[in-house]
């Protein structure tokens, strides 16, 4: 499987109802390297690397996030693969 890089920025409630918990668990589980931050615009950043079949799950939890939040959209990019990341890690 091809190895890719996806950028998403997550939009709604998604601040203090542990989003950031439950995409850190879940990358782990799938074997994706990256990170996941809350960003001062109330957003979440997660930049995430690994096979796309995995980054697509990702992608899907990141649009619906956890249930204590709310999803109103998670923007993303695909980009070529860095090899910068070598675990996944929730950033501060």
């Amino acid at each position: 499987m091809p190895h890719k890089r996806i950028f998403i920025k997550v939009h709604g409630s998604v601040i203090g109802v542990n989003f950031r918990y439950y995409t850190n668990k879940l990358a782990k589980e799938l074997g994706i390297y990256g990170y996941v931050k809350n960003c001062p615009d109330h957003t979440v950043e997660i930049q995430a690397e690994g096979a796309q079949h995995k980054l697509q799950k990702l992608l899907s939890w990141a649009n619906a996030g956890p249930k204590d939040g709310r999803v109103d959209k998670a923007d993303h990019q695909w980009q070529e693969t860095k090899n910068e990341f070598d675990d996944f890690n929730v950033l501060y």
